[in-house]
């Protein structure tokens, strides 16, 4: 017969081993929660970093070789800043004949840097109608096909 003190030592490793039970399966649940979160925070950064590699590979395709309005727009800003921030050099530096001629010098040199922008534009404006008369003469040079009351 199992006496009264058998029984509560029982229970009580039957308790300890319950609560082992309950720890561990909350330990696994709780790596498996931490492993996701790491792996989507992992996801979430390749794809910012991805975002910011896209938009730096475009932003320097644009000033190398623009080809859409947007790149040249982008150009026409970046030298209206250079112009603002040298302005802002020679009026603080330069007095006098010195300011004169250094005003001279930035209006040649922007000159300069917008009749580059202009002329990439027609050259890239020019690229475009050829390629658009060529994609003409290629769709004229299809055969006609014509196509009967059963679509055949």
């Amino acid at each position: 017969m199992v006496t009264h003190l058998e029984r509560v030592r029982k229970a009580k490793v039957i308790q300890k081993n319950f609560r082992l039970y309950l720890w561990r399966k909350r330990v696994r649940e709780a790596a498996e929660e931490w492993r996701n979160i790491v792996a989507e925070q992992k996801r979430r950064e390749s794809q910012i970093e991805e975002i910011y590699e896209n938009r730096f590979k475009k932003e320097y395709l644009g000033k190398t070789c623009p080809r859409t309005k947007e790149d040249f727009e982008l150009l026409y800003a970046q030298v209206e800043k250079w112009k603002l921030s040298e302005l802002k050099r020679i009026q603080d530096t330069c007095s006098g004949a010195t300011k004169i001629s250094e005003l001279t010098v930035l209006l040649d040199k922007e000159i300069q840097l917008l009749n580059g922008i202009e002329y990439q534009k027609n050259l890239i404006k020019k690229e475009l109608k050829e390629d658009r008369i060529q994609q003409l003469l290629v769709n004229l040079g299809r055969p006609t096909k014509w196509v009967g009351y059963r679509s055949k």
